[in-house]
């Protein structure tokens, strides 16, 4: 069996998705090679307070900002409505465009804050907080 998955019942289960059910701190991180581009291809990730990686690749995204907010939302889709959680993020476009601070120029960009919006209010105890490249790299690995 891979490490990444456990059985239950009758299929498997990622063990990342397990965990992203506690309370703690994780770290978000989206990005994109070939930035802007027709061919851009586009990642995402976050870890859990247990320090397990979830990473995958998205096929809709074309920028690195769309990458960012599409990572939080992978996170914030999997996040009960009751965890305590600090979600950590490189993007001070993300953090403060969410959070009101910053206005959003961009149509694509205004769709994905507001379902980053609805998902965080509907999870109350989980706030946003900006933290350097260094520190996402450190902890995420990519």
């Amino acid at each position: 069996m891979n490490t990444n998955e456990m059985e239950s019942g009758g299929g498997k289960k990622d063990i990342v998705e397990m965990l992203a059910r506690e309370d703690g701190v994780y770290f978000v991180d989206g990005g994109c090679y070939n930035n802007g581009t027709a061919d851009a291809s586009c990642y995402g990730g976050f870890k859990t307070p247990f320090g397990m990686r979830k990473r995958f690749m998205f096929k809709t995204a074309t920028t690195n900002n769309q990458a960012e907010y599409r990572a939080l939302i992978a996170l914030l889709k999997r996040l009960p409505f009751d965890v305590r959680a600090v979600v950590k993020l490189d993007s001070r476009l993300v953090v403060h465009q969410v959070g009101g601070r910053w206005k959003i120029n961009d149509d694509e960009l205004r769709c994905l804050c507001a379902k980053a919006k609805r998902l965080l209010a509907q999870r109350p105890k989980v706030t946003l907080e900006w933290v350097g490249n260094a520190v996402i790299k450190r902890e995420l690995g990519f």
